[in-house]
């Protein structure tokens, strides 16, 4: 079991690192607004489900899962982070199962100093980033499951492995109440879902015009230590860049590209490759990015940000996209 679980975490981890260092193309489908839908909010539980109800504007769906039973729920955040951040086990409901999760926080894949930075028709603009953490552990009574968690102040994104389910919790949409937006979860087994729901990625590189000896990712030649199997790690800043299509689907498109990020990190210890990657800075490049086609938007995208990846000091910049 231990080799099969260690087998299906290297794969996972595989298959991000493919899509983070590609062109990322998510195919996903959209749901018109729903109307006649209300939250339920519950400020003592981490997720509270979407009930019928007729006294809200509507819940705009952008990226439901092709699984046969999921759960949509609103979340808090705020409690979530603060109870991981305690030492006690924190208690969940995952498609009507109970688990108690042992979790420890984790730095996110972030820089201190990143910046977020808009770029629009009327200029360039730079932000201060969403404070983003990240927590990782097991479901209690069982070493060999494995949990990951990243959150800010509107999303708690998760993966739990235990047995032969493997839940995730990601963001599908928004809701609005009054004045107020809240984002919509999806709670689901990944096991569930159909081969069509893995996103397609279309493999090209994003060099943005900067040569392999320029970038300090390369490991030094004495980085792996023989006799003891360790490596030591370099760390490659990136200027994480999102268009308009990704920021379509996912309501809180920074937090979904550190939780990419943060969970390669994860997958892949220092003596797997000895590189770790942290964000530096998020760029949000807007309707600047006009071409659908997969390789005009490669290429578009090295041409027109090789300056700014420059003026931020990243290593290297990668693109999502939906």
């Amino acid at each position: 079991m231990k080799t099969e679980l260690k087998h299906m975490k290297r794969k996972t981890g595989m298959r991000a690192f493919s899509l983070l260092l590609a062109l990322v193309l998510v195919s996903v489908g959209v749901v018109s607004a729903v109307s006649a839908q209300d939250i339920y909010r519950d400020d003592t539980a981490y997720f509270s489900k979407i009930q019928p109800s007729e006294e809200v504007d509507g819940v705009h769906f952008t990226n439901l899962p092709l699984s046969q039973e999921y759960e949509l729920v609103t979340v808090n955040p705020s409690l979530f982070a603060a109870d991981a951040s305690s030492g006690k086990s924190v208690a969940v409901n995952l498609l009507g199962k109970e688990y108690l999760l042992d979790l420890e926080p984790v730095p996110a894949p972030v820089a201190k100093d990143a910046k977020c930075v808009v770029v629009n028709e009327s200029g360039t603009f730079i932000l201060d980033p969403p404070l983003i953490e990240c927590y990782v552990g097991t479901v209690s009574g069982d070493p060999e499951s494995y949990a990951f968690f990243t959150v800010d102040n509107e999303v708690i994104l998760g993966t739990i492995r235990t047995g032969d389910v493997s839940y995730v919790i990601e963001q599908v949409g928004i809701v609005g109440v009054g004045s107020e937006r809240r984002v919509v979860h999806a709670i689901y087994d990944d096991y569930s879902v159909a081969d069509v729901k893995e996103p397609l990625a279309h493999c090209g590189v994003v060099p943005l015009e900067r040569v392999a000896s320029e970038i300090p990712a390369q490991l030094p030649s004495g980085a792996l230590d023989v006799q003891s199997g360790t490596t030591a790690t370099t760390t490659v800043t990136m200027m994480a860049a999102h268009d308009h299509q990704f920021r379509n689907l996912f309501p809180s498109p920074n937090t979904e590209m550190a939780n990419m990020i943060a969970q390669i990190n994860t997958a892949f210890s220092p003596s797997d490759i000895g590189v770790s990657l942290q964000v530096n800075a998020y760029c949000d490049l807007g309707t600047t990015l006009t071409a659908y086609n997969h390789e005009s938007l490669l290429r578009d995208f090295s041409a027109e940000n090789a300056a700014l990846r420059d003026r931020m000091n990243s290593d290297i910049a990668v693109l999502f996209t939906g």
